[in-house]
């Protein structure tokens, strides 16, 4: 049989790659996790997270519930969304 229709077609080539800025607020998404691979609690993932950190090796970005002061942890940003 033919392989080629159960090919899904990406989409993460339609738009560029989200960037955020130190200072960004944002929210985690549901399956979030940091990046040593626990997952994010849910009571971090509900609260407005600000970004700390410039764009780190591997799309990752150091957030935190404080604008100023200890960094909560570092995900990727494909759990990233700008609120």
């Amino acid at each position: 049989g033919s392989t080629t229709a159960a090919q899904p077609k990406p989409v993460a080539t339609a738009k560029p790659s989200q960037q955020f800025n130190i200072g960004d607020k944002v929210k985690l998404t549901e399956d979030a996790k940091y990046n040593n691979g626990k997952s994010v609690p849910a009571w971090v993932r509900r609260t407005t997270l600000y970004v700390r950190s410039k764009e780190l090796d591997g799309g990752h970005y150091n957030v935190s519930i404080l604008k100023v002061g200890a960094i909560t942890g570092r995900v990727n940003k494909k759990y990233l969304k700008k609120v």
